[in-house]
Formats: structure tokens, sequence, C-alpha cells
């Protein structure tokens, strides 16, 4: 009987163990557009940007989720609403942000002087394991003309 007692509670260890090995941490972030900055131009503060972000990491793999939100920089408008788009990690030389996962993100929808948007998401890795503030930034290109860093503070939601 204490053979069988041992095994069956070696087995619940063992459940539990493989379960949690592979459990599944998810941040979920209001993001507020505060400043465009662009080559040889001034920041510029923004008033009207709102990025809603849930990551999810499992083992080594994180993925945005969903991203649902707009952005107004100038006279143009973006739209975004994607899901499960995976990390794309840097293979080249390191970039400034360090500690920051990266995503490919276009817009959905665009209005305005140029004709699409697209470029990467950047967003702080401590959005895990912090309740607090956490910075991501999104790197630009619309159309021929606009391209800079759209700078966001994230807050959990």
């Amino acid at each position: 009987m204490k053979s069988l007692t041992r095994s069956f509670f070696a087995l619940i260890l063992l459940l539990a163990t493989a379960h949690s090995y592979g459990a599944e941490k998810t941040a979920r972030r209001i993001c507020t557009a505060k400043l465009f900055r662009s080559n040889g131009v001034e920041a510029m503060p923004l008033e009207n940007g709102l990025l809603y972000l849930t990551v999810s990491k499992t083992d080594d793999k994180v993925t945005l989720t969903k991203v649902v939100g707009h952005l107004l920089i100038e006279d143009y408008y973006a739209i975004f609403n994607g899901e499960n788009l995976p990390e794309k990690p840097y293979v080249r030389a390191p970039s400034q942000y360090t500690n920051h996962y990266r995503f490919s993100l276009t817009a959905t929808e665009t209005a305005g002087s140029e004709s699409g948007m697209w470029g990467h998401l950047i967003v702080n890795k401590d959005l895990f394991e912090s309740n607090g503030r956490v910075d991501a930034h999104y790197v630009l290109q619309a159309g021929d003309h606009l391209g800079g860093t759209v700078d966001l503070e994230c807050d959990q939601d």
C-alpha cells in the first residue's frame, strides 16, 4: 500500500511539474503615444495614439497575440488590428533597444498624405515581470516621406 501511495504522489508531482514547465505568461498593456522622433527634426509631442497589447510567452517563444489601436502623426492616421505576430529577434548588430522584444507591425488601414504604414513594434521585456509602466517604441515608415519612431508608455491593463 505504501508503494502505491508513493507512486500516486510521484505521478501527481510529475504532472504538476510538466504542466508548469509549458505554462504561458500573458501581459496586457495599454500604450499611450508620447513623442514622435524623426531624423533631423525636433521631437514632436503626440496627443492621439493608443495601442492595446496582449503579449504571450511560452518557454522561450514570445508572441504579440493581439494588438489593436491607432496613431495620428501630423496629418497621417493609421489603424492597427493584428493577431499572433511572432517575435522577430535582431539578427545583425545589436540595437539601441536592448532588453526589448521586436515584432513586425503593419497598419491595417491608413488615411492621410502617405499610403501605408509599416515597421517594428519594440516592447520592453520587463512587461512580464513589472506591474508598473514599461516603454515601447514603434519604428515606422509611411509612404515615401514619413519615417521615424513613436515613443510609447505602457501601463498594465
